[in-house]
């Protein structure tokens, strides 16, 4: 499918306008509707089996809530790490931690589990229960912590160029200006260039200036030019609108509450919370999904249904962006070498091993889940920490004023190696969750 997407970018048809209209498809459509249906999903077989209990699931799932910040944790760790070993640019430190810290946590882990899903029989544990039902909750706190704690890092300075003191530029102060005014309009005999009546000396008036007494200009002896701009300058000066009160510390904070309220209520996100609401509601649920007789006579289950295709295409949707992505390149030349390498190292290589050390820690303490559920959990736990750097992060170092092309090139890095380092990641991961 990411193959579809190259060839359409290389003929022309998908362009960069209309790539930005699919991913606004995706994120505001696709992807929500994708995790809504797939919250409440019961296959209809006419069993007489239950349908799984969405809420038990997630109550026994609830340390998702709080995995984020574990990965994004050690994410930067082994960024900066990464950044000091292969000595990359002082620009770069801070998006190295970005680019290892916040990896694809949407398109790319939904199409992997769906498909993973779709792989297994409805007797085994992976294809019973889908996994994008705990994908849905790391995605309740991801995108807050990836524009809260992400565009922080990026917007702070590089720590050699922050340590430096500040130089003051070798600016002319007024009297310096004033001073050179009078200078040039003095005639040798010392009278003035517009007047006849010669200051007593340059310095005296420059002295009267700094006194700010500001009494007539013709007393000093300045020239009439300087009489002019003395005039505009006041002028100006009372023309000019009082700046706003800095908001106190208060103001601040409630803003960036605002703003992290704003992130977090992406339509994803948003996606993932209906499906949960409508699954807590006794009642609620089967009003879209038939859970007596599975034989798909819900009053509501025209709607899920067709919801349910529009989600499918969120697979295709999104595997078609990647290829486009992928065709158009990206310049290496922004970037060194070895910190890009050391980027997909951390990200892809280091970065999956902590997901398999957290799911074996997990299961080292005995966490408490259910059986039937366990292979979809530990699936998720793992695969969020295999996946390249969002593309999110490009848009983030913009804003911040960093390096877009060197963050893009270190994402384009991550999808060379991706065919090898990907498909061993999530080899291993399905090979050890379908055993537990």
């Amino acid at each position: 499918m990411a193959a579809c997407g190259y060839y359409l970018a290389k003929k022309g048809i998908v362009t960069p306008q209309n790539k930005k209209v699919l991913a606004k498809i995706s994120a505001e459509l696709t992807i929500p509707a994708l995790l809504f249906t797939s919250i409440l999903a019961c296959n209809q077989d006419w069993s007489t089996d239950d349908c799984p209990d969405v809420m038990q699931a997630v109550s026994s799932g609830w340390i998702l809530l709080f995995l984020p910040f574990w990965n994004v944790g050690w994410g930067m760790l082994i960024g900066w790490l990464g950044a000091k070993i292969s000595k990359a640019p002082p620009e770069f430190q801070m998006s190295s931690m970005v680019a290892v810290a916040f990896g694809n946590a949407t398109g790319l882990p939904i199409t992997l589990l769906t498909v993973i899903h779709s792989s297994f029989g409805k007797n085994t544990g992976l294809g019973d229960v889908d996994p994008t039902l705990y994908l849905s909750v790391y995605l309740l706190f991801n995108p807050v912590l990836q524009w809260t704690v992400g565009r922080y890092l990026l917007s702070q300075p590089p720590p050699e160029l922050a340590d430096q003191p500040f130089e003051p530029a070798n600016t002319p102060t007024g009297g310096d200006i004033l001073k050179e005014s009078l200078l040039v309009n003095t005639m040798p005999d010392g009278r003035l260039a517009s007047g006849d009546v010669p200051p007593t000396s340059v310095d005296e008036g420059l002295d009267m200036c700094a006194l700010d007494t500001f009494t007539s200009p013709d007393d000093v002896g300045f020239p009439e030019a300087m009489v002019k701009l003395r005039r505009q300058m006041s002028t100006d000066l009372a023309n000019e609108p009082v700046p706003p009160e800095e908001p106190g510390c208060l103001s601040n904070v409630w803003e960036t509450a605002k703003a992290a309220i704003k992130q977090a209520a992406q339509p994803t996100v948003l996606g993932a919370l209906a499906g949960i609401v409508v699954s807590a509601i006794p009642g609620f649920r089967e009003i879209f999904i038939d859970t007596d007789d599975r034989d798909d006579d819900a009053p509501m289950e025209w709607f899920f249904n067709g919801l349910a295709k529009v989600g499918a295409a969120a697979v295709p949707i999104n595997m078609i962006i990647l290829g486009t992505t992928l065709s158009k390149g990206a310049d290496l030349s922004k970037m060194p070498l070895c910190p890009s390498l050391m980027v997909v190292f951390g990200k892809m290589v280091v970065m999956p091993l902590i997901g398999v050390a957290t799911a074996l820690g997990l299961r080292a303490m005995h966490y408490r889940i259910d059986d039937k559920v366990g292979a979809s959990f530990y699936l998720v736990v793992m695969i969020v920490t295999c996946t390249p750097t969002a593309n999110t992060c490009m848009v983030m170092a913009e804003l911040a004023g960093q390096n877009k092309e060197a963050m893009g090139s270190a994402i384009f890095m991550q999808y060379l190696f991706a065919p090898v380092l990907l498909t061993a990641s999530v080899t291993i991961f399905v090979a050890l969750a379908s055993q537990w």
